[in-house]
């Protein structure tokens, strides 16, 4: 593999699945969880929240295996969707990248 293509690659991993929370709060508070896949190496968790008009907090982690990702995804989200008190998140949307997808993006 060359030296170009393995630095693309950590750039512009290919997205396999994206879920966004959002609150019902005055300043509009998302929460976006998203698996990128690296070719030849494994998976990223990628976790992005905030509020409107306000930059962003990013956090990622690295997964060897999919099944890897997906659970630390769901320990991401399921934290979120449990609490009971303080700003309560709500699912507004769960894209999975599949081949045709890919196709019409």
């Amino acid at each position: 593999m060359s030296g170009e293509r393995l630095l693309f690659d950590w750039i512009s991993p290919a997205p396999v699945k994206s879920v966004r929370l959002e609150a019902d709060s005055p300043r509009k508070a998302f929460y976006v969880v998203e698996i990128l896949k690296l070719t030849h190496a494994g998976y990223i968790i990628r976790k992005s929240s905030g509020a409107e008009g306000a930059k962003a907090n990013i956090e990622s982690w690295y997964r060897v295996s999919i099944s890897g990702a997906e659970k630390k995804m769901h320990q991401l989200i399921n934290h979120k969707l449990r609490k009971k008190a303080g700003r309560i998140y709500h699912l507004v949307r769960e894209i999975i990248i599949t081949k045709q997808t890919e196709e019409k993006l």
